[in-house]
């Protein structure tokens, strides 16, 4: 009777098909390593080691990505450089310099009209299926209403000019680099994934942003020549910094899916085992 009234108490622990309902992830916790704390330490610091030790290069590669897109572009823009003062080290850094003017009032009256019924097109969005694309439109609106709103008051204090937002980005963009490796050492490298994987996930990332951050913000420059200083925010706060922590998210989320050490999915499973074995003698001692 005791054997049976136990099997029937393990079926609180069953799923419909019969398989084992495993903890909610709300009580799941991190077994951290040494060695994988060694790594998440080491491994930062030696990759901004070696971009630190490359960083005129990666000037270099900036200047020739600008150069080759404004040739064929045929923009009217020259790549020009200026000071980043590291301390006992003087970085020249590559910038494309190219004018951006106030929005006319024509432009500013017809942008106007067209946020006012594109807001009202949100309306008709479908919230069930769509509700995410609508929050991001009416973002978008607000934060362009908004510039409207500042250049309509106080249109002779807008505190950018497109050479100098150009510069603020590219030296951002030269501090989210060094950023990389160490974002990555405290939520990618504690994990029980093989050093060969951290590596080259962190080898992609900054490959890829090495390569996109310069032409990313070439295009806001293209873009904001013709389009007016009127859309500078949007293309900031919306295709700027938001934009690339949405694709390091993206290099993570695909990391995250490659597969543990063998040793470590099994380790996974047999704590599975031993918390299931942990109820049962919970339910054995107290029925």
């Amino acid at each position: 009777m005791r054997r049976l009234d136990l099997k029937i108490a393990r079926l609180r622990f069953r799923g419909y098909r019969g398989a084992s309902i495993k903890p909610h992830r709300s009580i799941y916790h991190l077994t951290l390593h040494k060695g994988d704390l060694l790594i998440a330490l080491l491994l930062p610091f030696i990759f901004d080691t070696l971009l630190l030790l490359n960083i005129d290069h990666i000037a270099s590669m900036w200047r020739g990505i600008f150069a080759f897109w404004i040739d064929h572009l045929n923009v009217a823009a020259i790549v020009t450089e200026y000071k980043i003062d590291l301390g006992n080290y003087v970085l020249w850094m590559p910038v494309p310099k190219i004018a951006a003017s106030l929005p006319s009032a024509i432009l500013w009256f017809s942008t106007l009209i067209g946020c006012g019924l594109l807001f009202l097109i949100t309306i008709f969005i479908p919230s069930n299926r769509f509700l995410p694309l609508k929050y991001i439109i009416r973002a978008c609106l607000l934060i362009q209403m908004t510039a409207h709103l500042f250049l309509y008051f106080i249109p002779g204090q807008f505190p950018y000019d497109l050479p100098h937002y150009i510069q603020d980005a590219m030296t951002m963009s030269l501090f989210f680099l060094f950023t990389i490796p160490w974002v990555l050492g405290g939520t990618y490298y504690v994990f029980g994934f093989p050093l060969l994987q951290k590596i080259t996930l962190t080898c992609l990332t900054l490959l890829y942003f090495l390569i996109a951050l310069p032409m990313q913000y070439l295009l806001h420059a293209i873009f904001l020549h013709h389009a007016t200083l009127l859309f500078l925010p949007l293309s900031y706060l919306i295709f700027g910094v938001f934009i690339d922590v949405m694709m390091f998210v993206c290099f993570y989320s695909w990391g995250m899916s490659w597969h543990l050490k063998s040793d470590s999915q099994i380790a996974t499973f047999n704590r599975s085992q031993a918390s299931e074995q942990l109820h049962h003698r919970y339910l054995y001692r107290h029925p």
